[in-house]
């Protein structure tokens, strides 16, 4: 749960800084993932040396592909809790049945002896 309660910090934090999901929706995903390993992989000098359009760009690729990638993240994990809790809940279900038949089981099993 720790886990899941720092990836939805980072996804507030991105958030906050408005940028739109939308901006690069006519961009291939292609283009938009070698924006965002370029903006992870330079180094922060050569990073300010950029034009501030490009700067900023590579910024917002960066901002756009994280939250995505903490999005899906987070749904991925939420469905992991869910086939938990549904695996739980089927192991229960099984072990009152189980019980149950047992139950019934030996109540016929006395009625046949006598």
């Amino acid at each position: 749960m720790e886990s899941v309660a720092q990836q939805i910090e980072k996804l507030r934090f991105l958030r906050r800084l408005d940028v739109s999901e939308t901006l690069f929706a006519d961009v291939s995903p292609h283009v938009l993932v070698r924006y965002r390993e370029r903006a992870a992989t330079e180094s922060p000098s050569h990073f300010r040396a950029q034009a501030v359009p490009v700067r900023l760009t590579l910024l917002a690729a960066f901002c756009v592909t994280r939250m995505a990638e903490l999005t899906d993240a987070l749904v991925t994990h939420l469905i992991d809790m869910v086939h938990h809790i549904n695996v739980r809940a089927e192991r229960r279900v099984e072990k009152k049945f189980v019980a149950a038949f047992r139950k019934v089981n030996h109540r016929a099993f006395v009625i046949i002896r006598l």
